[in-house]
């Protein structure tokens, strides 16, 4: 069903992907249904389609209008949200993908995990000041540590960015060694871990410092942008840009 989503031309999509790390009292307690319904919101101010296909828990409830999730939630403000999904179709494609999966463990621990969102927009609105407005929004209700901008094609699975290889019975995304050891060690945005470099990096102040983003900037190594009512900051960078640091780190 994800994959169907980029049954499309090869149209460009601006991905923008935010990590939160939470014990499960912060899982517990995260205003999940109000970070969607701004997500939702955003999607049709940019005239993205309608959505079609609402999908709760891994399709433990199914809507087909996004109307009838919200009369759910509503009498049911207690229900807990692991995973949440939104398909919307129209001639500018956008999704929307929540996880929660803390709330998803047999057992009560004090082990970290993550919340993420996964939200994809027609690419040509996708720029440093609609992000800047977009992570305002939501952090007048929760809180995020971390997150990115990507641009991708129907060529590319939504969780991995990687090429999806084409076969006889259909279509595959390989998920590598090193993909799954980086997705471990996003529970260690808070202590500078940064997943890799992107156009857009919405970084907290211990990725800044321990990645020394502010010795780029002194090299005029890209721009740091201030988000109105948030701790993050956006690093933008160019492509040339990004092939210089990439290349610094791989000479050290």
């Amino acid at each position: 069903m994800l994959l169907n989503l980029f049954n499309r031309k090869n149209p460009l999509y601006g991905t923008i992907k935010l990590y939160k790390v939470v014990d499960y009292e912060k899982a517990l307690n995260f205003k999940s249904a109000a970070v969607i319904d701004i997500c939702v919101s955003e999607l049709y101010a940019v005239n993205v389609g309608t959505i079609r296909d609402i999908e709760v828990n891994y399709g433990n409830k199914h809507w087909k209008k996004y109307a009838s999730f919200q009369k759910f939630i509503e009498k049911n403000p207690d229900y807990p949200l692991v995973s949440y999904m939104s398909y919307i179709a129209d001639d500018h494609c956008g999704s929307l993908i929540f996880g929660n999966e803390k709330l998803n463990k047999m057992e009560i621990d004090d082990a970290t995990d993550y919340i993420d969102i996964i939200i994809t927009f027609p690419s040509n609105t996708v720029n440093v000041d609609f992000v800047q407005k977009f992570i305002g929004k939501l952090s007048k209700i929760e809180t995020f540590d971390y997150g990115y901008v990507c641009f991708l094609t129907n060529e590319n699975a939504i969780f991995s960015e990687r090429k999806i290889k084409k076969g006889l019975f259909g279509v595959t995304s390989t998920c590598t060694k090193k993909d799954i050891e980086i997705e471990r060690n996003l529970i260690h945005i808070n202590n500078g871990f940064i997943k890799c470099i992107y156009p857009i990096n919405i970084l907290n102040e211990a990725q800044i410092r321990k990645n020394n983003i502010y010795d780029y900037l002194n090299e005029h190594i890209g721009v740091l942008h201030e988000i109105q009512a948030s701790n993050l900051k956006i690093w933008e960078l160019q492509k040339d840009e990004i092939d210089r640091i990439n290349l610094l780190i791989n000479t050290n």
